[in-house]
């Protein structure tokens, strides 16, 4: 997963790459609908 935003964001951008790191998690808000068809592997799934 930190390769993906590594590619996302650039390389420039320690302090993302550092949360990351440091256990941030991705939080996905989208219908469960959307979320079953893909999501980036980690995401956790928030239905609130």
């Amino acid at each position: 997963m930190l390769k993906f935003f590594k590619s996302l964001f650039g390389k420039d951008n320690q302090e993302l790459v550092r949360a990351f790191e440091n256990g941030a998690v991705i939080v996905d808000v989208r219908t469960a609908a959307e979320f079953s068809q893909g999501h980036i592997p980690g995401s956790k799934y928030s239905s609130e």
